[in-house]
């Protein structure tokens, strides 16, 4: 990203790693992120 001459951008990025039964890990994953469980696993088999 191209900066005018004393212009600052700042970038803030969180990792989390979450583990349990999926069947109580799909509604966190509903609400956090607005998919399901299956659709974020299913992402990284295509």
């Amino acid at each position: 990203m191209p900066l005018d001459p004393g212009k600052s951008f700042s970038h803030l990025q969180e990792t989390i790693h979450l583990e349990g039964d999926p069947k109580l890990l799909d509604p966190v994953a509903r609400a956090a992120l607005g998919v399901s469980r299956e659709e974020i696993t299913g992402a990284f088999t295509r």
